[in-house]
Protein backbone atom coordinates (compact mmCIF):
# COMPACT_ATOMS: atom_id res chain seq x y z
CA UNK A 1 0.00 0.00 0.00
CA UNK A 2 2.83 2.31 1.04
CA UNK A 3 4.78 1.43 -2.75
CA UNK A 4 0.89 2.42 -4.13
CA UNK A 5 0.68 5.64 -2.57
CA UNK A 6 3.83 6.39 -3.13
CA UNK A 7 3.48 5.54 -7.10
CA UNK A 8 0.46 8.01 -7.23
CA UNK A 9 2.28 10.92 -5.28
CA UNK A 10 5.63 10.82 -8.11
CA UNK A 11 3.12 10.55 -10.42
CA UNK A 12 1.22 13.55 -9.62
CA UNK A 13 4.24 15.68 -8.58
CA UNK A 14 5.33 14.92 -12.86
CA UNK A 15 1.95 15.92 -13.53
CA UNK A 16 2.51 19.22 -11.38
CA UNK A 17 5.38 19.98 -13.59
CA UNK A 18 4.67 19.29 -16.58
CA UNK A 19 1.29 21.37 -15.59
CA UNK A 20 3.40 24.87 -14.19
CA UNK A 21 4.14 26.63 -17.56
CA UNK A 22 7.06 28.82 -17.29
CA UNK A 23 6.74 31.66 -19.60
CA UNK A 24 9.93 34.22 -21.49
CA UNK A 25 9.36 37.10 -23.94
CA UNK A 26 10.50 36.50 -27.47
CA UNK A 27 13.76 37.78 -27.99
CA UNK A 28 12.70 41.07 -30.48
CA UNK A 29 15.98 41.70 -32.04
CA UNK A 30 14.94 40.97 -36.29
CA UNK A 31 16.84 38.62 -38.19
CA UNK A 32 17.47 38.55 -41.87
CA UNK A 33 18.05 41.76 -42.59
CA UNK A 34 14.69 42.85 -41.77
CA UNK A 35 14.43 46.23 -39.46
CA UNK A 36 11.60 47.68 -37.40
CA UNK A 37 12.31 51.45 -38.74
CA UNK A 38 10.77 49.50 -41.79
CA UNK A 39 7.64 47.54 -40.18
CA UNK A 40 5.44 49.39 -42.67
CA UNK A 41 6.85 48.80 -45.59
CA UNK A 42 8.19 44.59 -44.89
CA UNK A 43 7.40 42.48 -42.47
CA UNK A 44 9.76 41.86 -39.36
CA UNK A 45 11.34 38.63 -39.15
CA UNK A 46 11.91 36.84 -35.26
CA UNK A 47 13.13 33.67 -34.34
CA UNK A 48 10.07 32.94 -31.72
CA UNK A 49 12.15 30.54 -29.84
CA UNK A 50 12.83 26.64 -29.40
CA UNK A 51 10.13 24.85 -30.37
CA UNK A 52 8.45 27.56 -32.96
CA UNK A 53 10.92 28.96 -35.02
CA UNK A 54 10.99 31.56 -37.09
CA UNK A 55 8.05 33.83 -38.39
CA UNK A 56 7.12 37.40 -39.31
CA UNK A 57 5.31 40.69 -37.48
CA UNK A 58 3.71 42.76 -40.42
CA UNK A 59 1.85 45.79 -39.51
CA UNK A 60 -1.74 47.07 -41.45
CA UNK A 61 -2.56 50.51 -41.55
CA UNK A 62 -6.15 51.64 -39.89
CA UNK A 63 -7.97 54.47 -40.56
CA UNK A 64 -4.37 55.91 -42.27
CA UNK A 65 -2.78 55.47 -39.11
CA UNK A 66 0.44 54.15 -38.75
CA UNK A 67 2.85 52.76 -35.96
CA UNK A 68 6.49 53.82 -35.51
CA UNK A 69 8.42 51.54 -33.22
CA UNK A 70 11.07 54.02 -31.07
CA UNK A 71 12.67 51.23 -29.70
CA UNK A 72 12.91 47.11 -29.78
CA UNK A 73 14.08 45.26 -28.11
CA UNK A 74 14.35 48.60 -25.15
CA UNK A 75 16.86 49.37 -22.89
CA UNK A 76 17.10 47.30 -19.40
CA UNK A 77 14.72 48.57 -17.06
CA UNK A 78 12.82 46.96 -13.79
CA UNK A 79 9.86 47.51 -15.51
CA UNK A 80 10.88 45.79 -18.86
CA UNK A 81 13.66 43.33 -17.24
CA UNK A 82 11.87 40.73 -14.67
CA UNK A 83 10.10 37.70 -13.53
CA UNK A 84 6.54 37.70 -12.65
CA UNK A 85 3.83 35.50 -11.10
CA UNK A 86 0.55 35.80 -13.11
CA UNK A 87 -2.61 34.90 -10.90
CA UNK A 88 -2.65 31.85 -12.85
CA UNK A 89 0.42 30.67 -10.38
CA UNK A 90 2.90 30.37 -13.84
CA UNK A 91 5.96 32.45 -13.99
CA UNK A 92 6.85 35.11 -16.85
CA UNK A 93 10.56 35.81 -17.17
CA UNK A 94 10.55 39.40 -19.22
CA UNK A 95 14.16 39.46 -20.38
CA UNK A 96 16.16 42.86 -21.76
CA UNK A 97 15.36 41.75 -25.20
CA UNK A 98 12.21 40.82 -24.74
CA UNK A 99 9.83 44.32 -24.90
CA UNK A 100 9.45 46.81 -28.09
CA UNK A 101 8.42 50.72 -27.12
CA UNK A 102 6.45 52.19 -30.08
CA UNK A 103 4.22 55.28 -30.84
CA UNK A 104 0.36 55.63 -32.78
CA UNK A 105 -0.14 58.43 -35.25
CA UNK A 106 -4.05 58.85 -36.35
CA UNK A 107 -4.33 61.58 -38.84
CA UNK A 108 -8.18 61.45 -38.61
CA UNK A 109 -10.29 60.43 -35.55
CA UNK A 110 -9.51 57.27 -34.40
CA UNK A 111 -6.86 55.29 -36.04
CA UNK A 112 -3.07 53.35 -35.93
CA UNK A 113 -2.74 50.00 -36.91
CA UNK A 114 -3.07 45.96 -36.57
CA UNK A 115 0.19 43.93 -35.55
CA UNK A 116 -0.16 40.48 -36.43
CA UNK A 117 2.47 37.70 -35.60
CA UNK A 118 2.48 34.59 -37.83
CA UNK A 119 4.79 31.56 -37.75
CA UNK A 120 6.81 30.04 -40.55
CA UNK A 121 5.30 26.83 -39.36
CA UNK A 122 3.15 25.21 -36.42
CA UNK A 123 0.96 27.14 -33.75
CA UNK A 124 1.51 29.20 -31.08
CA UNK A 125 0.43 27.08 -27.96
CA UNK A 126 -3.15 28.09 -26.10
CA UNK A 127 -1.87 30.39 -23.66
CA UNK A 128 0.57 32.64 -25.68
CA UNK A 129 1.07 35.92 -23.90
CA UNK A 130 1.29 38.97 -25.86
CA UNK A 131 1.10 41.94 -22.86
CA UNK A 132 0.71 44.99 -23.11
CA UNK A 133 0.87 48.72 -21.14
CA UNK A 134 1.82 52.56 -20.88
CA UNK A 135 -1.04 53.49 -22.15
CA UNK A 136 -1.48 57.63 -21.97
CA UNK A 137 -4.65 59.35 -20.96
CA UNK A 138 -4.44 63.15 -21.20
CA UNK A 139 -7.14 65.83 -22.01
CA UNK A 140 -5.83 65.62 -25.80
CA UNK A 141 -4.32 62.25 -25.91
CA UNK A 142 -5.33 58.93 -25.61
CA UNK A 143 -4.56 55.45 -26.31
CA UNK A 144 -6.77 51.96 -26.93
CA UNK A 145 -5.53 48.07 -27.17
CA UNK A 146 -7.96 45.58 -29.14
CA UNK A 147 -6.79 42.14 -28.86
CA UNK A 148 -8.24 39.70 -31.36
CA UNK A 149 -10.81 37.35 -30.90
CA UNK A 150 -8.16 34.32 -30.12
CA UNK A 151 -7.48 36.01 -26.97
CA UNK A 152 -9.45 35.54 -23.36
CA UNK A 153 -9.72 37.80 -20.57
CA UNK A 154 -6.21 39.52 -19.45
CA UNK A 155 -4.31 38.05 -16.77
CA UNK A 156 -5.35 39.20 -13.35
CA UNK A 157 -1.94 40.15 -12.11
CA UNK A 158 -0.83 43.26 -12.78
CA UNK A 159 3.01 43.08 -14.04
CA UNK A 160 5.79 45.61 -13.28
CA UNK A 161 5.40 48.93 -15.26
CA UNK A 162 6.15 52.73 -15.38
CA UNK A 163 2.82 52.96 -15.06
CA UNK A 164 0.03 52.17 -12.34
CA UNK A 165 -3.46 53.33 -13.53
CA UNK A 166 -5.98 50.26 -14.22
CA UNK A 167 -6.34 48.96 -17.98
CA UNK A 168 -9.79 48.10 -18.62
CA UNK A 169 -12.79 48.01 -21.03
CA UNK A 170 -13.25 51.68 -22.54
CA UNK A 171 -15.22 50.72 -25.05
CA UNK A 172 -15.37 48.71 -28.57
CA UNK A 173 -16.75 48.32 -31.61
CA UNK A 174 -17.71 45.36 -33.55
CA UNK A 175 -13.93 44.28 -33.87
CA UNK A 176 -14.22 43.33 -30.33
CA UNK A 177 -13.16 45.64 -27.09
CA UNK A 178 -11.18 48.59 -26.38
CA UNK A 179 -9.01 48.30 -23.23
CA UNK A 180 -7.69 51.52 -21.74
CA UNK A 181 -6.57 53.78 -19.03
CA UNK A 182 -9.62 55.46 -17.37
CA UNK A 183 -7.78 58.01 -14.91
CA UNK A 184 -6.82 61.10 -16.57
CA UNK A 185 -3.19 62.27 -16.94
CA UNK A 186 -1.69 59.00 -16.15
CA UNK A 187 -0.58 56.32 -17.36
CA UNK A 188 -1.34 52.39 -17.16
CA UNK A 189 -0.48 49.30 -16.02
CA UNK A 190 0.78 46.80 -18.18
CA UNK A 191 -1.36 43.09 -18.18
CA UNK A 192 -0.87 39.88 -20.53
CA UNK A 193 -3.71 38.50 -22.74
CA UNK A 194 -3.34 35.23 -23.30
CA UNK A 195 -4.50 33.36 -26.33
CA UNK A 196 -7.20 30.77 -25.92
CA UNK A 197 -6.42 27.88 -28.31
CA UNK A 198 -3.48 26.87 -31.24
CA UNK A 199 -2.86 29.24 -33.79
CA UNK A 200 -0.38 29.73 -36.24
CA UNK A 201 -1.47 33.89 -36.91
CA UNK A 202 -2.49 35.90 -34.45
CA UNK A 203 -3.48 39.94 -34.33
CA UNK A 204 -4.08 43.01 -32.52
CA UNK A 205 -5.05 46.41 -32.77
CA UNK A 206 -2.88 49.50 -31.54
CA UNK A 207 -5.21 52.58 -31.54
CA UNK A 208 -5.13 56.42 -30.91
CA UNK A 209 -6.97 59.60 -31.19
CA UNK A 210 -5.95 62.34 -34.09
CA UNK A 211 -1.98 63.40 -33.67
CA UNK A 212 0.87 61.33 -32.30
CA UNK A 213 0.36 58.90 -29.42
CA UNK A 214 3.72 57.82 -28.16
CA UNK A 215 4.64 55.48 -24.94
CA UNK A 216 3.12 52.15 -25.19
CA UNK A 217 4.77 49.27 -25.01
CA UNK A 218 4.62 45.47 -25.50
CA UNK A 219 6.11 41.89 -25.83
CA UNK A 220 5.38 38.58 -26.52
CA UNK A 221 5.77 35.83 -24.45
CA UNK A 222 5.64 31.55 -25.37
CA UNK A 223 5.50 29.09 -23.31
CA UNK A 224 8.66 26.14 -22.79
CA UNK A 225 7.87 23.46 -24.83
CA UNK A 226 8.30 20.06 -22.48
CA UNK A 227 11.33 18.36 -23.13
CA UNK A 228 11.04 15.08 -24.27
CA UNK A 229 12.34 13.98 -20.59
CA UNK A 230 9.42 15.84 -19.33
CA UNK A 231 7.07 14.21 -20.73
CA UNK A 232 9.12 10.38 -20.27
CA UNK A 233 8.99 10.65 -16.59
CA UNK A 234 5.28 11.33 -16.98
CA UNK A 235 4.72 8.57 -18.36
CA UNK A 236 6.83 6.72 -16.07
CA UNK A 237 5.08 7.88 -12.94
CA UNK A 238 1.70 7.37 -14.70
CA UNK A 239 3.35 3.32 -15.19
CA UNK A 240 4.32 2.80 -11.98
CA UNK A 241 0.54 3.81 -10.78
CA UNK A 242 -0.56 1.43 -13.09
CA UNK A 243 1.16 -1.34 -12.66
CA UNK A 244 1.02 -1.35 -8.75
CA UNK A 245 -2.75 -1.13 -9.18
CA UNK A 246 -2.24 -4.58 -11.32
CA UNK A 247 0.25 -6.22 -8.96
CA UNK A 248 -2.99 -4.99 -6.06
CA UNK A 249 -5.55 -6.54 -7.95
CA UNK A 250 -4.31 -9.60 -8.65
CA UNK A 251 -3.19 -9.76 -5.40
CA UNK A 252 -6.66 -9.46 -3.67
CA UNK A 253 -8.16 -11.80 -6.60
Amino acid sequence: MKTFYAAIAAALAFAGAADAKTYQTVNLNPIEGTSWSNLAANPVRLDFGPGYGTGTVSFTSLNGGDLTVVAAPVPSLPYYQYEATLGSGDKLISTADGTAVFTVTSYSGLGGGMLTFTLDNGDFLPGTLFTIGSLDLTASRYQYFSPGAGFGAPDSASLPSDGTSPLSVVGGDSDGAFWGNQVMNSVSETRAFGLTGSANSFSVRVLGNQGRSGGMSFSLAVADVPEPATWAMLIVGFGMVGATMRRRNAAIA
